[in-house]
């Protein structure tokens, strides 16, 4: 049958690679401090309570290239792919480092989980292959494309697509950038790899003179 299948309201998932860090601050990377269970941090904010620590990691001087990158990454997709005005700005507010680390029999995994506080949200691979951890979006339940949840219905298995699927993974490799909406949920189940995943997460927020008329606000 000819038909035309028009995709409405979607959520975006935008990817690009970047390309890797050099040697020298991958190494520094790697030899930051993991604490079980926490982000990778220097040391310089040891003097801050433990839940602040190692939250703004790209402000480090050692990543300033990094985060020129990733800053125009986030302004390509917010201006030229969404097509927000190029007055208001997203301006990342924390980062992060997260290690999955295949030598410890310690459950180590993301839980499902969004990002408060924020709009945009993302990952940067610093190190990762097709064998490491994998990152998997969830489809909100409260999110009717077709059907409410409330309706279970079932299917046959041989189409699933972008209107049916109730999750979507992908096996990001290092350089690889992923920029969506903060409140899309997503995990990371630890992989049976023998190869150690770093990934820089990072929120932001918008700047600038938003909305009109009585619906306007200056952040």
């Amino acid at each position: 049958m000819n038909h035309q299948v028009i995709p409405l309201f979607s959520v975006p998932l935008f990817k690009s690679n970047i390309g890797q860090l050099d040697v020298i601050t991958m190494a520094w990377v790697k030899n930051l401090q993991y604490p079980l269970q926490a982000v990778g941090h220097d040391g310089s904010d040891d003097h801050l309570p433990k839940h602040k620590q190692g939250m703004h990691i790209l402000h480090n001087k050692k990543l300033r290239k990094l985060k020129a990158l990733i800053q125009q990454s986030i302004d390509y997709f917010a201006h030229e792919v969404l097509d927000i005005e190029d007055h208001i700005n997203f301006e990342i507010q924390a980062s992060w480092i997260n290690k999955i680390d295949t030598s410890t029999s310690v459950k180590n995994d993301i839980v499902s989980h969004g990002h408060a506080g924020s709009m945009i949200s993302g990952v940067y691979y610093i190190d990762a292959d097709s064998t490491t951890a994998p990152i998997t979006f969830e489809k909100a339940y409260m999110y009717p494309n077709l059907f409410h949840n409330s309706v279970p219905l079932t299917y046959k298995k041989k189409n699933f697509n972008q209107y049916n699927i109730q999750e979507f993974t992908t096996n990001p490799v290092t350089g690889d950038i992923l920029l969506f909406p903060s409140h899309l949920q997503h995990n990371v189940e630890r992989a049976a790899s023998k190869k150690d995943r770093y990934a820089i997460a990072f929120n932001t927020f918008a700047k600038g003179d938003i909305g009109y008329g009585s619906e306007q606000i200056t952040l």
